[in-house]
């Protein structure tokens, strides 16, 4: 009972940041449905930013993978939701979060755990571009 109150509760935290207008820059909302055509089937690398409502370091890395995806157009940036996507999730062997994944046709070129500053997320990426060339 005390997981399902938590859980309604980071939901419902989660839902009043959409409502307030929390700025999710370009990422977009992944999961078992839309993941071969939106990772899988993408025409550039894609930056998969596993995270959950309830975590905090997730939500301190959000807004900075938000800022990045309006700035950065040759990656797409997406996220995925840990609590209603525990199959992706053990099929990459995510133990941790936020887990960050650069995916390139399919495979995994880069990966990081672990919150990070803007400047390092941009770092990240750019070393993973250079890896995808």
């Amino acid at each position: 009972m005390k997981t399902k109150l938590i859980s309604s509760f980071s939901a419902f935290l989660l839902l009043a940041g959409l409502v307030i207008g929390a700025d999710h820059g370009n990422t977009i909302a992944v999961d078992a449905k839309n993941w071969d055509a939106e990772v899988l089937k993408s025409d550039k690398p894609v930056l998969v930013d596993f995270w959950a409502p309830w975590c905090g370091p997730c939500m301190k890395l959000g807004p900075h993978v938000a800022s990045l995806s309006t700035k950065q157009t040759d990656v797409k940036f997406v996220k995925v939701n840990l609590d209603d996507n525990e199959a992706l999730a053990t099929k990459f062997k995510i133990e941790t979060i936020p887990h960050l994944l650069v995916l390139q046709r399919g495979k995994v070129i880069a990966e990081s755990g672990g919150y990070m500053e803007e400047a390092e997320l941009a770092k990240f990426v750019k070393d993973s571009l250079k890896k995808a060339k």
